[in-house]
């Protein structure tokens, strides 16, 4: 098949403007790619924060229970 010059042309540009695009879409994919990682670990470390907030909660909570046991048994008239 002969092409004339302004087709082949026209054709060069466009494969030059698909790579283009395929490259963009292939930095598009690695972005998403890390940004899901980046979500994982960041469910991760919540979850991991979530934990830790309610061991502490429930000591202080247990700590706050203790004292006002001991408080009653110290000063019984208060109930």
């Amino acid at each position: 098949m002969k092409v004339n010059y302004e087709t082949g042309f026209q054709i060069g540009v466009m494969e030059a403007r698909l790579k283009k695009m395929r490259k963009q879409r292939d930095e598009y994919k690695k972005q998403r790619d890390e940004l899901i990682g980046d979500i994982a670990k960041l469910r991760e470390r919540n979850e991991e924060l979530e934990n830790m907030w309610r061991t502490v909660k429930n000591e202080l909570l247990g700590r706050y229970e203790h004292y006002c046991f001991k408080f009653r048994e110290l000063h019984p008239e208060s109930k």
